[in-house]
């Protein structure tokens, strides 16, 4: 996904560069076939360079075992070396007769780099054309989104389940006091937390409540406030739920992110400085992620454990690291750079061992 219309005109530009390097690779190889062909005074448009240089090469080789044949040879005629002319010519002779085989092969190969290039060529045309339908001025960059929540909320299965904007939320008195880090601060005076399918947010000099409806359908699993109080995070329940951010105290949906866990999000924290948020899946596939969450893309992603993960919480002062703690178990993580890219990775400590 492109973001804005100038990063997908820096796209489409190293795309076009990169069709037309291909096509000058083709362009300059088949050039070579045309020299090289001069020099072994055959017909032009049969041989690209690359397919003859091999040629010369298993040719070469193949003279080496007749001259090492031929050598045995002369040796059992004690020393008579017409015999070994002429056992070489006819050895020399009989390679001859592969030449065709050869030539149809490197023909072949030939006229599918030529069919390459032209392909090049052709994508080439087209990314150009695309650069140019989009004109020179630069273009307005792209607002903001408009999420609607709407948009993704999930619907009903059958005539049997009604739908949620049939009933209203009056009040609730509900908290669940089971579920782990389920009460957070949005404000001095604002307190927010989640209780079966709602997130609730409670003024404490007011008492006044406001509820905001799971999406997915299937209950909230965890409620994450940003570090400025400017968003909050609320990861769902469900068949591939999504962790949907919300701006305070606007509660405009602003980002969705998705593909983080299996059915449910069981906690989440965000990094010191706001950039990245953790999120740790629930059964059946217990998965640690980390978000650039403005992007809504997904950094790193692995298994955080076999059992239930309780927390997960970047470390205050080392940028990169961070821990999850569960059923008998904290793991600590490193985001270490590696010669394959960035990894994700952990070292597990058992609670009651002593190691």
């Amino acid at each position: 996904q492109v973001p804005d219309a100038k990063a997908r005109i820096s796209m489409l530009t190293a795309k076009l560069l990169d069709v037309k390097a291909k096509s000058i690779q083709f362009e300059a190889e088949i050039s070579d076939v045309n020299a090289a062909l001069d020099i072994e005074g055959l017909d032009k448009g049969f041989f690209a360079a690359v397919q003859l240089r091999e040629w010369r090469v298993a040719h070469a080789e193949r003279m080496k075992v007749v001259f090492r044949k031929a050598q045995a040879d002369a040796t059992k005629a004690n020393g008579d070396w017409k015999i070994w002319e002429k056992r070489t010519e006819e050895r020399e002779e009989g390679e001859d007769e592969d030449f065709a085989a050869l030539r149809a092969k490197v023909v072949g190969e030939l006229k599918a780099l030529i069919s390459a290039r032209d392909e090049a060529d052709d994508k080439a045309q087209a990314v150009a054309k695309e650069l140019e339908d989009m004109g020179s001025e630069d273009p307005e960059p792209e607002g903001p989104k408009d999420y609607k929540a709407d948009d993704y909320r999930r619907k009903p299965e059958g005539p049997d389940e009604l739908d949620g904007s049939v009933v209203e939320m009056y009040h609730s008195f509900g908290f669940e006091s089971v579920k782990r880090n389920n009460l957070a601060y949005l404000a001095d005076d604002v307190i927010i937390f989640t209780v079966g399918n709602m997130t609730q947010i409670l003024n404490l000099e007011t008492q006044e409540q406001t509820y905001l409806p799971g999406i997915d359908g299937r209950g909230v699993g965890m409620v994450m406030v940003h570090p400025t109080r400017e968003y909050f995070a609320v990861g769902e329940k469900g068949t591939n739920p999504n962790v949907y951010m919300y701006e305070y105290p606007s509660l405009r949906l602003v980002r969705v992110l998705s593909g983080g866990t299996e059915e449910v999000y069981s906690c989440g924290r965000f990094s010191p400085d706001g950039s990245k948020l953790a999120t740790v899946g629930n059964y059946p596939d217990f998965m640690i992620t980390i978000w650039d969450w403005d992007k809504e893309s997904i950094v790193l992603r692995s298994k955080a454990f076999s059992q239930e993960v309780y927390d997960v919480s970047f470390s205050p002062t080392f940028p990169g690291y961070l821990y999850t703690s569960g059923t008998g178990h904290i793991r600590f993580w490193k985001m270490a750079s590696t010669f394959t890219g960035l990894k994700l990775q952990g070292d597990i400590g058992r609670v009651g061992q002593g190691d």
